[in-house]
């Protein structure tokens, strides 16, 4: 694992606690790391940090644009089968 040593002014009165929580939660959110490295990086256990999230705002779900689409697509293919359409369009 890869170390960093970063100096927090004490006038922000910022807790590395709190920094560590706050890089780990942005990292979640973006899917850089999974919940329990997150965890593992600011020292908690999984529920904590998932719990923690909320403070940051961070959804435990990712509802990326990506994901959007994928569910349209896929509920495209689940109308034409009901309907029995044989080409449908899911670009």
């Amino acid at each position: 694992m890869s170390s960093i040593k970063i100096e927090l002014p004490e006038s922000l009165g910022i807790e590395p606690q709190d920094f560590l929580l706050a890089a780990a939660s942005k990292l979640s959110e973006t899917g850089k790391i999974s919940s329990g490295q997150g965890a593992s990086i600011v020292g908690v256990s999984k529920r904590t940090f998932l719990e923690l999230l909320e403070v940051y705002g961070v959804s435990l779900f990712n509802t990326s644009e990506s994901i959007w689409m994928m569910m349209l697509k896929m509920r495209a293919i689940m109308l034409a089968k009901i309907y029995k359409i044989s080409r449908i369009v899911t670009q």
